[in-house]
């Protein structure tokens, strides 16, 4: 196997085939097209390749390659004053149980995801990908803890967000607010209870990741007072012919 491919078992078991993490930056045109020469007869199927915009060197290598950016990925953070937590916002609470509302939740959370945007991952994929990161968040196993918004103590969930606490931030995994409910501050609420879980767990910055190419996401993050802090682009590097089924 290539020396600067980091193999991705858990996407490699899910997908059906192999799956690596192209490493490297500052690569030439050259380096670049020999290195997925080489994976290629190695026999990886996907490489997932993350460059900086800046790095002009890797962009012309990738453009020189012919090789088109999968996802525009934006790390917006909001810093915020140390202080003791408060209760969470009215309307929003921990859950551990997974509901109808709160899997198609999840599901609108990656309406524009990379894994269904790309035409190349079979039908399903992006689906099946998405109840397993709601399950797992729940479960605690890829989340710290979910957020849910609900109008009501019995209503379904109409808000959701996931939260992972890291060493000097918490991430916010999934996010999304149902498409009935939207522009009614719900999401708004959800963020204040995320930073009152950070404040709790002894953070004072949120880390959110999420597509450039999201209109609505960035002006979402960037009113609830987010900064952008790095771009980097994301390619998909096919190197086999995978049957779709």
């Amino acid at each position: 196997m290539s020396t600067n491919i980091l193999p991705l078992p858990w996407d490699s078991s899910f997908l059906g085939f192999p799956v690596g993490r192209l490493q490297g930056s500052h690569l030439s045109t050259t380096e670049l097209r020999d290195t997925l020469q080489a994976a290629h007869d190695d026999g990886w199927a996907l490489l997932y390749w993350m460059a900086d915009p800046s790095d002009t060197a890797s962009m012309e290598a990738a453009h020189n390659n012919r090789l088109s950016v999968t996802d525009r990925r934006g790390h917006y953070e909001l810093t915020f004053p140390e202080g003791s937590p408060q209760p969470l916002p009215l309307g929003v609470s921990s859950t551990v149980q997974l509901s109808p509302a709160l899997m198609e939740l999840a599901l609108q959370s990656g309406h524009q995801s990379r894994f269904r945007m790309d035409p190349h991952f079979a039908k399903g994929v992006y689906e099946r990908l998405y109840a397993h990161w709601i399950a797992n968040s729940l479960s605690g196993e890829m989340a710290h803890d979910v957020l849910v918004f609900r109008t009501t103590p019995e209503s379904p969930e109409t808000g959701m967000l996931t939260l992972c606490r890291r060493p000097e931030h918490v991430e916010i995994g999934l996010i999304a607010v149902d498409a009935n409910a939207q522009n009614q501050g719900i999401g708004s609420l959800l963020v204040a209870g995320a930073q009152q879980r950070a404040l709790a767990w002894g953070r004072t910055k949120l880390v959110a990741v999420t597509q450039l190419d999201n209109d609505g996401a960035c002006r979402f993050y960037e009113r609830q007072g987010f900064q952008l802090a790095r771009e980097e682009h994301l390619y998909h590097l096919w190197l086999q012919e995978i049957q779709n089924s």
